[in-house]
């Protein structure tokens, strides 16, 4: 399709949510089976969302081994944990091994030469060819191993072996406690309370019982970083990068489940995208892009999908959802460094979209530690450093991006997959390219200066689009919005007191906060992690570039200085934020009469010019095209009018059966829209604000000043808004506030969410005030069009379900009861309820006996409650 498929809502409305592949190894000598079981258990269920597939616990003398499963490799018969019947080892295993093949060939080669018969595999996942080996092999099987994996082998007597990939790819933590208790687990969440020292397990590394921690994976490039050092720095070339990355993807495409590509529209995910190509039909492979509409990356993305033709989604995401997300993010990524969380909101989302609809993918991870790609690289001033900081930053890969890959992907049920952290690129990359390659502001024999990773650019020329090809770089939460960050930050230090502030040394006297964006994130991590602060990676000076052995101004602990420089020719010109990127990128027609303030004499502001650049694209039709309300809103605003033009704009969208009438009234008794002496916003009963009130809103708006343009103005007044609401509600911190379209179309809103957060119930809808509410609702509250005339870019007949909703159960409580007195809604509802508990269910209460599953299926209840003067019903159910 030459158009993406855009989400801003969840995506398949029955997918499973989140999951991935998580492991646990306990060890307790004091501890008894069944108390080891309980616990395994208890501890392994927080890793759930890893491992959505299957569950599995294994108890032995004095230990447990737990794991929750996501089935990639022998979905079917891959079940965890794995016992090996000869001798007795178990083994918990999280990734994937793409030489398990040539491993077990290796097996029944080595047993027949020492006079064995061959060894017995009881399933076809790649993970059961690690125990055989470890039999001939014990430790020394960590080196035999290629792929990405956290592992723990525990032998019948309770001694073990755990391991981790080179790279640290797949995440493990090793907790320990003076009573003899020792915990492995994928993620830190498990070890909190339950241990008294915790710390990441280095990647790279094995460790035994009998002699800890062992680093097996030390080629000669590495040494620099491993202690004093005199290495020569390399000296060739990059003619052998294309094809050691090619086998490195091809590699990587090893699944029984199908994968697809995270493509940010950047180069390197560019790279692997050009390289599956060359291996596999694109046209079968969905790619996904997150960001906000018209950012950098989104409009790269769609240029890279069109030229390889794959199956293309994205998620536009808003600046609101994002914040309303930041406790759920930090839980699952487990730290509180900025720069790291930052990019992990947007990559929450990605997941979020990837997920629904597959379990691998592809990533271009790594290559800008290979090759410098940073653009605070620009200032580096030789080989020597550039060598020495390239290999710095990927030593820390496995606390910053590839956390930030596994904890957002895991969330989600998806496993991502990195080409570019081959062992092959990785050796070719640091023990044979020259760092001369990889220098910025290098000049070519033209005399111009090459930009940052010119050389891997150069072994793509022609092959990918040039646009993209030689885009600057742009970490994540630059990319996907270049205001993103500074928006992200001015949220949370609406979060944080001045007095909060001033006491943050006190309060966190380790890695003390030094911005209220920071104090934010770190409040959070402490509500789920406290105590442990000192067992999280944070970068020096509090950015990446912060270690390095030169100074740049390039980055701060804030961000990137200048993000104007991201922007490139596929952006559209009108801003990042523009109503026309919405368009395109969402495909719905949006129908909106656009006030054209030409016609108004009266009118001081700026020609129908919009405070964001845009040129309205419609006129309304009336006297002189202004109704006297609006012109005398614009003679009063003066100079702001344009700007509140915006508003006008946002409150005149139509959504029911009046955008159709030429004179009359619709079903409610309202003249056709928009009317000639009031502003309507769409509602069922279409209420018309008063002069007073259109005039202070427009007034508010205008004073933003908002640079982004009117629809982020008031995307952050809304925020504000949400925030007042759970203020006077007093919701606990995460609590979701969802302000709702007012009318029908705000019915599906919480269907979806019923939905999403309960996908294998039965959805049933109640409604309130039944006789007096809107006569759509009863349509819209089981997820069925109502009306034929929306202005929705596809029209559904009037009765039609919803595509990506499931069947929704209705009943509605009358208004009025028979003698046309109100009906107390909220004491019916506990009535009827407390009739059904006491299985006394006549009337509308054995339907509800139906619908709440007596029986064993589970019911997820959406009740919506009419209030007001046009219902009359004042009542409201218990908290």
């Amino acid at each position: 399709s030459s158009r993406p498929k855009t989400s801003a809502q969840p995506v398949d409305l029955d997918h499973r949510g989140p999951g991935m592949c998580g492991i646990l190894a306990l060890f307790d000598p004091t501890l008894p089976p069944t108390e080891l079981h309980a616990l395994c258990t208890q501890l392994t269920a927080l890793l759930a969302p890893r491992g959505p597939d299957e569950v599995g616990c294994h108890v032995g003398r004095g230990f447990a081994l737990g794991h929750a499963r996501l089935s990639i490799m022998d979905p079917v018969g891959g079940q965890q944990p794995l016992l090996h019947a000869p001798t007795g080892n178990a083994l918990v295993h999280n990734g994937e091994i793409y030489n398990y093949v040539q491993l077990r060939e290796c097996a029944a080669l080595e047993a027949a030469e020492l006079g064995r018969p061959p060894p017995v595999y009881s399933t076809a996942s790649d993970s059961e060819s690690v125990l055989p080996l470890f039999e001939l092999h014990g430790a020394g099987v960590a080196a035999m191993l290629d792929g990405m994996f956290a592992l723990v082998v525990v032998r019948s007597d309770g001694s073990a072996f755990a391991a981790r990939d080179p790279c640290g790819i797949k995440p493990l933590y090793r907790g320990w406690s003076a009573s003899g208790r020792v915990l492995f687990a994928s993620e830190l969440k498990c070890l909190v309370g339950q241990v008294e020292h915790a710390e990441v397990f280095p990647a790279g590394h094995f460790w035994t019982s009998e002699g800890g921690y062992e680093r097996y994976f030390a080629p000669q490039w590495l040494a620099p970083t491993l202690g004093p050092s005199t290495a020569a720095l390399p000296t060739g070339g990059m003619e052998n990068v294309r094809a050691l990355l090619k086998k490195a993807v091809a590699k990587r495409l090893m699944s029984d489940v199908g994968y697809g590509l995270l493509l940010s529209g950047g180069l390197d995910s560019a790279i692997v995208c050009t390289l599956m190509a060359e291996l596999t039909d694109m046209s079968k492979i969905k790619s996904f892009t997150v960001g906000m509409p018209n950012s950098p990356d989104i409009m790269a993305a769609r240029e890279v999908a069109r030229h390889f033709g794959t199956d293309h989604y994205e998620y536009l995401f808003s600046a609101e959802e994002a914040f309303a997300m930041l406790p759920k993010i930090v839980y699952h990524l487990e730290t509180y460094e900025p720069e790291l969380i930052r990019s992990s909101i947007p990559n929450y989302f990605l997941a979020k979209l990837a997920g629904a609809h597959t379990k691998v993918v592809l990533t271009g991870e790594g290559a800008d530690e290979l090759f410098g790609g940073y653009l605070y690289f620009r200032d580096c001033p030789g080989r020597e450093e550039m060598q020495t900081e390239t290999l710095r930053i990927w030593g820390h890969l496995h606390s910053v991006n590839l956390q930030r890959s596994d904890r957002m992907g895991m969330s989600h049920g998806l496993e991502a997959r990195v080409p570019f952290l081959d062992t092959e690129v990785l050796t070719e990359a640091y023990a044979h390219v020259d760092p001369f390659h990889k220098l910025h502001g290098v000049r070519d024999a033209s005399g111009e200066v090459r930009p940052e990773k010119w050389a891997l650019r150069n072994l793509f020329e022609g092959a990918i689009p040039s646009e993209v090809l030689w885009r600057t770089k742009a970490m994540q939460c630059e990319g996907v919005g270049t205001d993103w960050v500074a928006i992200l930050q001015a949220k949370c230090a609406l979060m944080v007191s001045d007095e909060q502030f001033a006491a943050a040394a006190e309060t966190f006297p380790l890695n003390t906060p030094q911005s209220k964006e920071e104090l934010y994130y770190r409040s959070l991590f402490e509500q789920r992690f406290s105590g442990f602060d000192k067992f999280v990676h944070v970068w020096p000076g509090g950015c990446r570039s912060g270690g390095a052995a030169w100074q740049s101004a390039v980055y701060s602990r804030a961000g990137l200085a200048d993000t104007s420089q991201l922007r490139h020719a596929l952006m559209d010109e009108e801003g990042e934020q523009s109503t026309e990127a919405l368009d395109a990128s969402s495909e719905v027609q949006r129908r909106v009469p656009v006030f054209n303030p030409q016609g108004a004499e009266a009118c001081d502001g700026p020609d129908a010019a919009m405070a964001d650049g845009r040129v309205p694209s419609g006129e309304m039709e009336g006297e002189e095209g202004l109704s006297e309300v609006m012109q005398h809103v614009y003679r009063n605003l003066g100079e702001k009018a344009a700007q509140a033009l915006g508003l006008a704009e946002l409150l005149t969208t139509g959504g029911d059966s009046r955008i159709e009438l030429s004179e009359g009234t619709n079903k409610y008794g309202m003249p056709p829209h928009p009317a000639l002496h009031a502003v309507l916003r769409s509602a069922c009963t279409s209420s018309p604000p008063t002069e007073q009130g259109f005039a202070h809103a427009a007034d508010v708006l205008a004073q933003m000043q908002a640079p982004s343009g009117t629809l982020v103005a008031f995307g952050h007044e809304m925020e504000k808004v949400r925030a007042r609401i759970a203020a006077a509600l007093q919701l606990e911190a995460g609590t979701e506030v969802v302000l709702a379209a007012s009318g029908v179309e705000a019915e599906y809103i919480p269907v979806a969410i019923a939905q999403q957060l309960f996908p294998g119930a039965r959805v049933c809808s109640l409604v309130t005030a039944g006789g007096e509410v809107g006569t759509s609702t009863a349509n819209a509250s089981r997820a069925v069009a109502y009306d034929e005339s929306a202005p929705f870019g596809r029209n559904p007949p009037s009765g039609t379900l919803l595509a990506g909703f499931k069947e929704v159960e209705l009943f509605t409580v009358p208004a009025r009861d028979a003698a046309g007195e109100q009906t107390d809604a909220a004491a019916a509802i506990m009535e009827e309820m407390g009739k059904l508990a006491n299985a006394q269910s006549p009337g509308w209460a054995a339907w509800l006996a139906r619908a709440t599953g007596v029986g064993g299926n589970e019911a997820a209840w959406v009740v919506r409650q009419g209030g007001g003067s046009k219902t009359g019903v004042t009542t409201a159910l218990p908290a």
